[in-house]
């Protein structure tokens, strides 16, 4: 049996939506990164990542004992599977990606034939909702259950003791109105098939609710289908003493301030978790409010997992980001307004007047000063009214300063052997891995010998590389001669062997595997299959004409039949 080394307690499952934010989430502590090629993933939408830039993400999160986990979680054509799903993942396969997402079955029961050692997790479009389907997916071959967001803690926790599988749930970010996959009114309302990675998020439009003919909402709770965003941190020891391995955070559209800061959170409480337990557990008031301020949906749900259904779960008012209160108008003097700080306000803070405008501060100002901003007199901008912040500057910058661009460093230890008449040698060692580079043979100095500080302050000068040398031991013989360029060739070459090891750990070979084609029914023994007849009818003269046809079996009905007069 393998052993993952990088198996971790509890996994912070971060997304990504480009390169650039996979590195980020990195930094921030993020154990895997779930993110989408460009075929097959349930975010058509999204950016998404190319071959080569999937291929890179792999590399790159295997350099620091990270996971990537590609989505093809969609459901697929017979000729998409035919022509492209396994060629497709080839290239990924073989740079050691580490599972694959997905929803379809048949897509499920190709991938096991064909990389039958790479994991497959059952995605939440699958809803898994209790023990048996579950353990079906394992016997065929699921490594992970991701499950349906209305599973609650006590059904996740009967999951977890009743099936040894791994487990991953949602811990943040949108929920869904409708069970995950099951949901068809994108599809029916529009033509674009959250099934098929389209979906037009019809659940985020308004809509006028009636009541035995009366309309019972208005403008202030038109959106009746748009559930809040969820946040189980305050949560997070139930969550994981449930049996969730995997905590995943949603999230492959949005940018990178928020994937970054909401991995960074999550990672401060799961350390926060391991390290003290659940008596040590406690949130800063101030990690929700970051939170808030990077996206809510008008406070944040726990979801499902207390079994609390209804109203307090749903965002009536408005379907997307509602920032924090932050400013409060003390006067309008002809559009030179006053603002009271409720909080904290940072200089380039965004704050909405309504829908369409916006303005930006221009200073720090404390919780409990003034904030005095010439605006055009038509806004309504009323005394006593209460102004959000939608976009708080001093959490951009920080991911900016902290996890942009940001490369972590691995802490490694090298030995320097010097010896007279011998070849100089460098050893780097990390995690048990060790790689030796050999250079010139070692003479007598002329004039200045070698010395052991000298050797190890040039050794630890790693620049800009991901490596930091932590402990360097020097073997040196007296008298000889070192020249720098020596051990600057070393370490370069010593650290650039080791990189590529730690890249290329997981790579492997695709085998194609001597079975038939699901649907290659030249290659089997059985061709005496029947064809039968089916009609797909738009009104009821066609079904009366259909069922007078003889050999037709099936009929299909427009759903927009049923609406008809």
């Amino acid at each position: 049996m393998n052993v993952d080394k990088r198996k971790t307690q509890v996994e912070v499952l971060a997304p990504a939506g480009s390169l650039d934010i996979m590195k980020a989430v990195v930094a921030a502590g993020a154990d895997a990164i779930y993110l989408g090629g460009n075929m097959f993933g349930a975010r058509a939408f999204a950016n998404n990542f190319n071959d080569e830039e999937l291929i890179c993400a792999i590399e790159y999160a295997h350099l620091f004992g990270r996971k990537v986990y590609l989505t093809v979680n969609t459901l697929l054509k017979s000729r998409e599977i035919e022509n492209s799903l396994i060629e497709y993942l080839i290239p990924f396969y073989e740079a050691g990606l580490d599972a694959v997402i997905v929803q379809d079955m048949g897509v499920f029961n190709l991938i096991r034939k064909h990389f039958p050692d790479m994991d497959i997790h059952a995605s939440t479009q699958m809803t898994q909702t209790g023990v048996y389907g579950s353990r079906l997916l394992k016997e065929l071959g699921a490594t992970r259950i991701v499950t349906s967001r209305e599973m609650n803690l006590q059904e996740i926790k009967q999951l977890h003791e009743r099936l040894d599988v791994e487990i991953e749930s949602f811990v943040h970010g949108a929920l869904c109105y409708c069970y995950s996959g099951q949901c068809l009114l994108s599809s029916f309302n529009g033509g674009r098939s959250g099934n098929r990675g389209r979906c037009a998020q019809p659940c985020r439009m308004p809509y006028d609710v009636y009541d035995n003919g009366e309309k019972i909402n208005n403008r202030n709770n038109s959106y009746a289908l748009s559930p809040k965003d969820m946040c189980a941190l305050q949560i997070l020891p139930d969550v994981i003493e449930s049996g969730v391995y995997s905590l995943k955070i949603e999230g492959r559209m949005k940018n990178v301030t928020y994937a970054a800061m909401v991995t960074h959170i999550y990672r401060k409480y799961v350390d926060m978790y391991l390290e003290r337990g659940r008596k040590g557990f406690k949130v800063d008031k101030k990690d929700i409010d970051d939170l808030s301020d990077i996206y809510n949906r008008g406070a944040f749900t726990t979801g499902y997992y207390d079994s609390v259904k209804g109203k307090k779960m749903m965002s009536l008012g408005r379907p997307n980001h509602m920032g924090t209160e932050c400013l409060k108008v003390v006067s309008n003097k002809a559009g030179r307004i006053t603002f009271k700080a409720l909080k904290n306000v940072n200089r380039g803070d965004v704050f909405e007047i309504d829908k369409e405008h916006s303005f930006e501060s221009g200073a720090d100002v404390a919780a409990g000063q003034t904030l005095v901003v010439n605006l055009p007199k038509k806004y309504p901008l009323y005394e006593g009214r209460i102004v959000n912040r939608m976009n708080n500057a001093k959490i951009k910058a920080y991911v900016a300063d902290n996890y942009v661009g940001i490369t972590p460093k691995l802490h490694v230890d090298m030995r320097l052997v010097v010896r007279k008449n011998e070849n100089i040698s460098l050893t780097v060692m990390y995690d048990g891995i060790e790689k030796t580079c050999t250079g010139e043979i070692v003479t007598e100095a002329q004039s200045r010998p070698a010395s052991e500080e000298e050797l190890v302050k040039n050794l630890k000068k790693t620049g800009d590389t991901c490596f930091v040398v932590e402990d360097a031991e020097v073997q040196l013989d007296d008298g000889v001669f070192v020249p720098v360029g020596w051990i600057k060739e070393l370490r370069r070459n010593v650290l650039e062997q080791l990189e590529t090891h730690l890249k290329h750990s997981l790579v492997r070979t695709y085998n194609k595997p001597e079975c038939a084609e699901p649907d290659d029914r030249e290659n089997t023994d059985d061709n005496n299959y029947q064809v039968r007849k089916a009609a797909y009818l738009h009104d009821i003269a066609q079904v009366k004409k259909a069922a007078s046809v003889s050999g037709v079996e099936s009929i299909y009905l427009d759903y927009k039949m049923f609406y008809m007069n």
